[in-house]
């Protein structure tokens, strides 16, 4: 794992600009999500402890939000395992090219603390793992989130953008509605030998897409997560997350 770069924020009484408020998410959703989650950033995400959870930062300058589970991590060489949760845009408007919403996973590894593993976000590094996202255009993507950031190393750069990441697979088809109605997202991972196996389907009423490729086991162990990218036009939120459901023999 690269070193991890934080920036220093230093506040000087009456230097300093004031910092913008972050949108206001649903009623009935809290900022802290709950004591097993890590959200990236705190202020970014709203949630509550039956799973529903919601980003609600949507600005094309804080790129791919991240909520992470701490109490549970993939570890192919134990098993398959199943990952699934529905996603919406919390606000109607025509799609934008930079939106997105999903699942992470492959965040760190065995030999990554998870405290650093849970802050992956916003620019791909190396140990940054895996991304599954619905477009707004309604294509489901998979992508590399350990390569091409900004000189290897996780920073707080706004550098990273859905056409920055490397595509290892999309969907042939394209769901209708896109990200404005709840879409069922579903993720198997499965080891074969020395890769792992990604079966990923996204489903909307009666239309589906689904894609699949094998990664490497660095691409798959470690912390999962959700992912939040960018907002439809008109809009500065994110999306809605809502059945958050993990499982399977390869979960330690």
């Amino acid at each position: 794992m690269k070193l991890l770069l934080f920036p220093l924020l230093v506040l000087v009484c009456g230097s300093s600009p004031a910092l913008s408020e972050p949108p206001q998410g649903p009623e009935g959703l809290r900022v802290w999500s709950d004591e097993e989650h890590w959200a990236n950033r705190l202020a970014d995400w709203r949630g509550r402890r039956d799973g529903d959870h919601a980003c609600v930062e949507g600005r094309e300058r804080w790129p791919f939000r991240t909520l992470m589970r701490l109490t549970e991590a993939v570890e192919p060489a134990r098993g398959a395992v199943r990952l699934e949760v529905a996603v919406q845009a919390l606000e109607a408007g025509a799609p934008r090219v930079e939106q997105a919403a999903g699942l992470l996973f492959g965040a760190g590894g065995a030999t990554v603390d998870h405290r650093i593993s849970a802050q992956v976000h916003q620019t791909p590094a190396e140990d940054g793992g895996t991304l599954v996202l619905l477009t707004g255009e309604g294509e489901l993507q998979l992508l590399d989130f350990g390569t091409g950031g900004d000189r290897g190393q996780w920073t707080m750069r706004n550098s990273a953008r859905l056409a920055t990441l490397p595509v290892l697979a999309r969907s042939a088809e394209r769901l209708s509605s896109g990200l404005q109605r709840a879409t069922r997202l579903r993720v198997a991972l499965i080891p074969e030998g020395g890769a792992v196996l990604v079966r990923a389907r996204a489903s909307a009423g009666a239309e589906s897409v689904e894609l699949e490729a094998r990664v490497p086991h660095g691409a798959a162990d470690g912390l999962f997560g959700l992912c939040s990218h960018g907002s439809p036009q008109g809009s500065r939120l994110g999306h809605r997350f809502t059945g958050w459901r993990s499982g399977g023999d390869g979960l330690a």
